[in-house]
């Protein structure tokens, strides 16, 4: 099995995944649409897995206040619709793969902050003040960084869009207070 599509049907029936007790082995899409409760323990497993459609409906999420999207290194693209996320905060994204700004991000207004981690420097440059031809769309958003794990250290600041110096002018340590 490669191709797997599981969809509630009604509005009001809650997709249980729990019952599978584990993906199939050549697993490569996988879409999951209606309402969740969690996401199945299992959901990281498939090795040969190369994509997931999670599909929010308009008035999905309505309370969701920060939203975490770990994938070091399969993560290739993230599309945001309009509606599902109404009161989002804080987003928070890992994806060594992600070449471009999730489409849709212009559209969560409310966005406070937004932090990358760990990638590629052409996704760093498309988000510059001065060129970066995505910056536009996260121009509204007041705090956005990104960050770079270094021997083991997620807390290395390469920059933050509303400084004066450049994104990728270095590689700033802060090790943890003890």
């Amino acid at each position: 099995l490669e191709y797997l599509e599981l969809s509630s049907v009604s509005e009001h029936e809650i997709l249980d995944l729990e019952c599978i007790s584990s993906p199939p082995y050549l697993l490569r899409f996988l879409s999951l649409r209606g309402p969740l409760q969690k996401l199945p323990y299992w959901i990281s497993m498939p090795h040969n897995l190369l994509e997931i459609w999670l599909h929010f409906e308009e008035g999905g999420f309505q309370k969701l206040r920060l939203l975490n999207i770990k994938s070091h290194d399969r993560l290739k693209e993230v599309q945001i619709d309009r509606e599902p996320l109404p009161c989002l905060q804080t987003l928070s994204m890992w994806g060594g793969l992600l070449r471009e700004v999730p489409s849709g991000i212009q559209h969560l207004t409310n966005l406070k902050t937004l932090r990358f981690f760990d990638l590629p420097e052409e996704f760093v440059s498309s988000l510059k003040p001065c060129g970066g031809h995505d910056y536009w769309k996260v121009m509204h958003v007041p705090s956005v960084t990104f960050w770079k794990t270094i021997f083991g250290n997620p807390d290395v600041l390469l920059g933050n869009l509303r400084e004066t110096y450049p994104i990728n002018m270095c590689y700033a340590y802060h090790p943890k207070p003890v």
